[in-house]
């Protein structure tokens, strides 16, 4: 398990208890996509939070909501440290398992103390410290068993309300500008644009670019809403690095994502 320093920058969208890091870091964090961690402070202020795999976000960056900084009693900027928070089952496995050592320690060096002193109940000693291992494994085997079942049912339950809110819960959000758009480009790049706007919170919209206040401009001198996230810019059937220096062209089709009034606003400040 290891553990990482990010710096915390505030998200425009509430939290929800969820945060986003760079896709690099699932790996050097130990944990994968929508993994719980435990987040915390220098001064001991920590809170738990489900990490979502984000290609656009900075590395050595974490994106937590202004709810979950004042929980930390922090402000945006500021170096946090971020671990895999160890699931209960598991803390209660390697508990057990220290306990069974402990126990069989203590059993070996009683057997040692008496051997040393009387020889005649060496023997007895040795099948009682035998006797107390075995008993010190049952119980820890025990103790796995009945934990083992309690983690399998959570999981289970989680993944049936996963499913039951994906059968009531409509998938496909996209408006005919996006679905439109995804249809021109090559399958791997559809694919990896739907993942990414599937991650993304908010309502999902396409934009093309037609106004000549935004044709020409850089995206970091558009005036977008802070609700709002640009999550790509398709230029005719290809995907074109995303940056704040990118620049806009005519026929642009820009994926949105955010609020229903901060992408009106957008959309009119695209297309005019």
């Amino acid at each position: 398990m290891e553990e990482v320093i990010l710096r915390a920058i505030k998200r425009a969208m509430p939290g929800r208890g969820r945060a986003r890091v760079n896709s690099s870091l699932l790996t050097e964090i130990g944990i994968e996509d929508k993994t719980e961690v435990e987040v915390a402070t220098p001064e001991g202020a920590s809170i738990t939070l489900t990490v979502y795999a984000d290609a656009l976000v900075e590395q050595g960056q974490i994106r937590i909501s202004e709810e979950d900084l004042k929980k930390l009693g922090i402000t945006d900027g500021t170096d946090v440290h971020v671990k895999r928070k160890v699931p209960v089952t598991e803390q209660v496995k390697d508990a057990a398992g220290e306990l069974a050592g402990k126990i069989n320690q203590g059993v070996q060096d009683i057997g040692e103390t008496l051997s040393e002193k009387t020889a005649g109940i060496r023997e007895g000693t040795s099948q009682a410290a035998q006797d107390l291992h075995e008993k010190a494994k049952e119980v820890s085997a025990k103790i796995v068993e009945e934990v083992t079942p309690i983690g399998e049912k959570i999981g289970e339950a989680g993944r049936e309300t996963a499913a039951r809110i994906k059968d009531l819960v409509p998938t496909s959000r996209f408006n005919a500008a996006v679905e439109g758009g995804l249809k021109s480009l090559k399958p791997e790049d559809a694919a990896n644009l739907k993942k990414l706007l599937a991650e993304s919170e908010g309502e999902k919209h396409a934009a093309q670019v037609k106004a000549a206040t935004a044709s020409g401009r850089s995206i970091q001198n558009l005036t977008i809403p802070p609700d709002v996230m640009i999550i790509a810019v398709q230029r005719a059937d290809t995907v074109i690095p995303l940056g704040d220096t990118t620049v806009l062209a005519t026929g642009d089709l820009v994926y949105l994502a955010g609020s229903d009034k901060g992408l009106e606003y957008t959309t009119k400040l695209l297309e005019g």
